[in-house]
């Protein structure tokens, strides 16, 4: 091994007299020795500080990167030796990776759980630290990666490789606005439908295991054929992880002395380590003195949700007769049907569907 190399110190104080072929401690050694030995400690410092702060940068190709250590080691690497480099520009690797030291032949990089590389863990100008083990480089500091999977339809959530935890949301489905079917010079409206709620958890690797099953809550359907209620949404799940409810649709309104048009309500309490409910939706109105006002807002607005606009309720003028607006993004409510006067088979708007995003901490 080449001298100065605080790697070939003993914590044996006794024997460092011999124990770096650059610095010798010998027993009554002449004065005239004593500088060369005390500067040789200070060289010794010095590199193995430039060995740790982060002053060498990496060369070589992303998947094949070099270094100096500025000591000129020769084979066997020391087992312990930790250092701290800069990778180099446009250096970020892309796959499994090795590391050569002072032209000793590459070594191959491995994560702290002794897995190969995938790509991203060493990004182009930032600082990674690397430990021999006696066989591969480990990485010990790596650049954070993040990583999103999102579902719109049911299928499997598999972790890509090399996730460590993952944060998990999901969104129940909306509820669907209620139908409406008017009668006589009177404004009617629909309930609107409630919102789907919210859950969110951290899962660890094992948590997830190979993989879990997603299900997604569809949407509630607005209802139908003037007299017809919103539909529930449905729920919407990782596994057993991580749960939110769907939300409730809104009632009809039929007719004088009909059904009133009560909304959809909020879901329930899911399962996460933060469970959100649903809001509601709005009640559907009935104005009886329908003909002193040209514009009114009968139908139930359907409830937003943290990732989707509940359907809005429309402007109505005398006469008429609409169905009742869509909720947009996610787990919103549909709005209830509204109509002036008389007004058949009026549906309510859809909800929307439920959704879940896992964003992923890979090493």
């Amino acid at each position: 091994m080449p001298g100065e190399n605080i790697q070939d110190w003993s914590v044996t104080a006794a024997n460092n007299g011999t124990a770096d072929s650059a610095i010798n401690w010998a027993e009554g050694q002449a004065r005239n020795t004593v500088n060369n030995s005390a500067r040789s400690m200070m060289a010794a410092h010095a590199k193995q500080r430039n060995l740790q702060n982060g002053s060498i940068v990496t060369s070589g190709t992303a998947n094949a990167q070099a270094f100096f250590s500025g000591l000129n080691y020769t084979a066997p690497i020391p087992t312990g030796l930790r250092v701290l480099l800069k990778i180099g520009p446009t250096l970020t690797n892309t796959a499994a990776a090795t590391l050569e030291m002072d032209g000793l032949g590459p070594v191959a990089i491995k994560s702290i759980y002794g897995t190969p590389l995938t790509g991203g863990e060493m990004l182009a100008g930032s600082y990674a630290e690397f430990l021999y083990d006696g066989t591969n480089w480990l990485l010990l500091r790596a650049s954070l990666r993040v990583n999103v999977q999102k579902f719109i339809a049911s299928g499997t959530y598999t972790p890509t490789p090399g996730m460590v935890y993952c944060s998990i949301e999901v969104i129940g489905g909306g509820g669907g606005g209620g139908g409406c079917l008017g009668a006589g010079a009177m404004r009617y409206g629909g309930g609107g439908g409630g919102a789907g709620g919210y859950s969110r958890k951290l899962a660890s690797a094992s948590d997830i295991g190979a993989s879990q099953v997603v299900t997604i809550g569809a949407l509630g359907a607005g209802g139908i054929n003037g007299i017809g209620n919103g539909g529930n949404g449905g729920n919407t799940s990782v596994g057993s992880l991580c749960l939110a409810y769907g939300g409730n649709g809104g009632l009809n309104y039929y007719g004088p002395g009909g059904v009133f048009g009560y909304p959809g309500g909020g879901a329930a309490v899911g399962v996460g380590d933060l469970a959100v409910p649903g809001s509601a939706g709005e009640f559907g109105k009935v104005d009886a003195a329908a003909a002193v006002y040209f514009m009114y807002y009968p139908a139930g607005r359907g409830a937003s949700s943290i990732f989707g606009g509940g359907g809005a309720a429309q402007i109505l003028n005398s006469g008429d007769a609409v169905n009742g607006l869509a909720a947009t993004g996610y787990g919103a409510g549909g709005a209830g049907a509204e109509a002036h006067s008389n007004g058949f088979n009026l549906q309510g708007g859809n909800g929307s569907p439920g959704f879940v995003l896992i964003t992923e901490f890979r090493t």
